[in-house]
């Protein structure tokens, strides 16, 4: 028996308010990430602001073919506590925090065949180190 997912708009906002983004929801009910929006905005369903940084990020990032699927990996195990974030620059040594908090050192991938492997580094080493050097690319 197919999921009747038209009736039941009150769970799907009571998902989505949980945290669930719309792709999650739509798993869940066996419909797209696009009809559950559109059902969502049809119901006046209030939805969260589009931010693309930070915890707040509900969207995707997908990944260039060169870097296979490292950033990915590399997310899922920070999330994990597999892999620590460092605060400090491994280059300049600097501590660097943006105004909101966020930190300003990133996983800076010398090699994309090694996910759990990087550098931490601010974002001014982090070009620097890409002006003058390429990152070992994807190998199938």
């Amino acid at each position: 028996m197919k999921y009747n997912w038209r009736l039941n708009i009150k769970e799907i906002e009571e998902l989505y308010k949980k945290g669930f983004s719309c792709t999650e929801v739509g798993k869940m009910i066996g419909a797209s990430r696009q009809a559950v929006w559109g059902l969502m905005k049809s119901h006046d369903i209030k939805t969260r602001p589009q931010i693309r940084m930070g915890v707040a990020n509900n969207f995707f990032r997908g990944s260039a073919p060169e870097t296979g699927n490292a950033h990915n990996i590399l997310e899922y195990a920070i999330r994990k506590g597999i892999v620590k974030q460092k605060e400090r620059c491994e280059n300049c040594k600097e501590i660097k925090k943006f105004k909101d908090g966020r930190t300003g050192v990133h996983a800076h991938h010398p090699d994309y065949n090694k996910p759990l492997e990087v550098n931490w580094l601010c974002q001014k080493c982090h070009h620097s180190w890409h002006k003058n050097n390429k990152a070992k690319s994807y190998e199938i």
